[in-house]
């Protein structure tokens, strides 16, 4: 496809607006009077957390956080540090890859970069953006072919920030489209890669024995439910309208964040945790049982069976997000890897535009009300209760394109793929490579 119609004009200017919303965000970011970054500089300046003492992150979160220990001015200096040594030098590889790799790179990289400017300090000051670089690099890796690869760089990410483990499912899916034994046997070479920095890390322990190396994964199945997680909505209402039943309380330690302290707390969360299961098990079923009907010979996924993908990868987030006890402003970031390459391709439009509304509106619930939400107010919780919806939204529309290409009117021949929902349709152009072009 030609250039100019890989890249039109308008998505430079796009490219070019947004750039400079990422500079304004970047600043704000980096001038404001908290941050987590004087968190890991606290955690980081005596001795190796989640190692020596007790830390709420695998071991290579602390690492991450090394290089602050010489750092030495004020918080603002201690920004500067993250923002120029960790948050752009990833965003910048983060484009690169996009550029090399998007049949549509302009519109990819704006896609991540619009993302980072509305989270602002939910993604300049956080390690997200790392760990959501190892999950770019998985997706476009496996489409490559590339095994070893893209499950090392999914694992690293995983030793950062545990998220990332949410989708070796999605990249073994992709896999397991190739057929017959090719695809198993490159599930489980995928699998072996994968746990590979997992494995040495396990070793480590064994042979130093360091006296809390496991702290970060108790603390991780233990966490009480905070003010901002989908569970504690009943109780923010309640507050809102009055009840004095909910209270609002900061922890500090490895919970360094308000948490809602209250009667029938316990229930949502049960009940959404129950919904999950039950919806990740039949995503599970259904997909696999259409990828191993359809699978894909060449082992490189097509338009339509890379939207199946990334639609099952998304959904497959938002319920861990929905049914568990936390949901920070950050994990919106979890979604830029999946939404980035089907932008790039073509695909997903209208879950990406819900993506980064949702984005838009956590914006609004961090850091604009924040303050209010932490005392309840109607104004603040009804902005926190649009953002759950809009990803409830998003939600639907994944799992909606789910049931289409899993359905049995469903169909793959060579060369044609079944229209996407955005209005597009897959044709060959000869070359052996598929092309994504408008209708009308």
């Amino acid at each position: 496809m030609p250039a100019a119609r890989r890249n039109p004009r308008l998505a430079w200017v796009a490219l070019v607006v947004v750039l400079a919303l990422d500079a304004v965000s970047a600043y704000r970011a980096t001038v404001q009077p908290a941050s987590d970054v004087r968190t890991y500089r606290t955690w980081i300046a005596g001795p190796l957390p989640s190692w020596s003492v007790p830390g709420p992150y695998p071991i290579g979160a602390d690492l991450l956080w090394w290089p602050l220990r010489w750092v030495h001015g004020s918080l603002v200096e201690s920004n500067l540090w993250w923002l120029a040594c960790c948050s752009v030098p990833v965003t910048l590889v983060a484009c690169l890859v996009l550029w090399r790799t998007a049949s549509r790179p302009v519109l990819a990289m704006t896609a991540w970069l619009l993302a980072a400017a509305c989270l602002e300090r939910s993604y300049w000051m956080r390690m997200e953006p790392v760990a959501a670089l190892g999950a770019l690099v998985m997706i476009v890796a496996v489409r490559r072919g590339r095994l070893a690869g893209s499950a090392l760089a999914l694992g690293a990410g995983a030793l950062i920030k545990v998220w990332p483990v949410f989708l070796a499912p999605t990249a073994v899916l992709a896999l397991l489209g190739r057929r017959g034994r090719a695809g198993r046997t490159a599930s489980l070479r995928w699998l072996g890669w994968f746990v590979l920095p997992w494995a040495g890390y396990a070793v480590a322990i064994l042979a130093l024995r360091p006296p809390h190396p496991l702290t970060w994964f108790t603390f991780t199945l233990s966490r009480r439910t905070q003010v901002e997680a989908v569970a504690a909505l009943p109780a923010l209402w309640g507050m809102a309208a009055g009840s004095d039943s909910w209270t609002i309380r900061r922890l500090g330690g490895l919970d360094s964040t308000d948490v809602v302290f209250g009667p029938h707390l316990h229930g949502p969360r049960y009940l959404l945790q129950a919904l999950g299961f039950v919806v990740l098990v039949l995503l599970a079923v259904r997909v696999v049982r259409r990828r191993q009907a359809a699978p894909d010979p060449t082992g490189t996924p097509d338009p339509a069976a890379l939207s199946l993908v990334l639609a099952t990868q998304v959904a497959m987030l938002v319920v861990i997000i929905f049914a568990g006890p936390v949901f920070s402003p950050q994990y919106l970031i979890w979604f830029a890897a999946p939404f980035s390459v089907a932008v790039g391709e073509g695909l997903l439009g209208r879950e990406a535009v819900v993506w980064l509304v949702g984005c838009s509106v956590t914006f609004l619930e961090f850091p604009v009300l924040w303050p209010d939400l932490e005392k309840g107010d109607p104004l603040a919780v009804a902005v926190l209760t649009a953002r759950d919806a809009v990803l409830l939204v998003l939600l639907a529309l994944c799992l909606r394109r789910v049931r289409r290409a899993t359905s049995t009117r469903a169909t793959s021949r060579r060369g044609v793929t079944p229209a996407p929902d955005d209005g597009t349709v897959e044709v060959d152009g000869g070359t052996g490579h598929h092309r994504a072009e408008r209708l009308g």
